[in-house]
């Protein structure tokens, strides 16, 4: 059962989680697993609540490595791979578990205590997506798992879904993370290892670059910026990354057509 469990947790243990070939420590991994490990028994579902882009899964991904680190079973599930699920078996064949989750689950908690990392569940969200059959089978799933002794479940999910989906809003939730931004330091690592003087930039670009989705695309791009005619100090804003990075990666090394990027919301972690 074990191996079922890790094998399926796969998709999020192998979630990249470097920028510009560096990882960057974020202290509410630990504050996760502290909780899943050490909060009061009544306390089952934690919620991880951020921005898009905010970094959600990358922590997800650590914590997923920290428990398992330790020897807790856990089964990450991520939910933007979801789609398409119709019922509880569904969701198990789409894990290539041997029995449903809560089978799973229960027999792993028969012997100790047992964690479930529920990732982007704002996949799932009226905001995007309209496959409610997999929402429903999910958060049965979710209701069933927190009646059971031993078990935490982790969720992440975009602040605003949480807040105004009509389903997602009805989820008891006992205990909330959220995500701060970048620190200076761990900005500045990056930049430095890309070639770029932090002091050279703007209050606004800095501020930009707090959170990882931006940093991530700002590194993409930095080779242009050091070497090209573009000073740093001209990226203000995201839609200047976006801009950058399709000229960098989309109209040179893979045309398509305009329409076929939304690069309002690119990602959805």
């Amino acid at each position: 059962m074990l191996v079922a469990i890790r094998q399926a947790s796969a998709e999020l243990r192998t979630y990249s989680n470097e920028i510009a070939g560096i990882h960057l420590e974020r202290a509410e991994v630990t504050q996760i697993v502290e909780w899943a490990l050490t909060a009061d028994p009544k306390h089952r579902l934690g919620m991880l609540l951020d921005q898009p882009g905010g970094g959600k899964s990358v922590v997800m991904r650590d914590v997923l490595a920290q428990l398992e680190a330790k020897g807790v079973p856990t089964l990450a599930i991520k939910a933007d791979n979801l789609s398409g699920v119709r019922d509880r078996a569904g969701l198990a064949d789409r894990l290539a578990l041997p029995a449903s989750v809560e089978e799973c689950i229960r027999h792993l908690a028969s012997e100790g205590p047992v964690v479930v990392l529920l990732n982007q569940l704002d996949a799932l969200s009226l905001t995007l997506s309209r496959d409610q059959a997999t929402l429903d089978v999910m958060l049965s799933t979710l209701a069933r798992l927190r009646e059971m002794e031993g078990v935490r479940i982790v969720a992440s999910c975009r602040t605003f879904d949480l807040n105004n989906d009509p389903r997602l809003s009805t989820i008891k939730v006992d205990q909330r993370f959220g995500l701060h931004p970048l620190n200076e330091e761990q900005v500045n690592k990056i930049l430095r290892s890309i070639g770029i003087d932090p002091t050279r930039l703007l209050p606004t670009h800095r501020a930009l670059l707090t959170v990882p989705l931006h940093l991530d695309i700002y590194a993409r791009v930095a080779a242009d910026i050091v070497s090209g005619s573009n000073a740093p100090e001209s990226f203000r804003t995201l839609q200047d990354l976006y801009e950058a990075l399709w000229r960098k990666w989309i109209e040179v090394t893979h045309p398509i057509p305009l329409l076929q990027l939304n690069a309002s919301q690119p990602f959805t972690d």
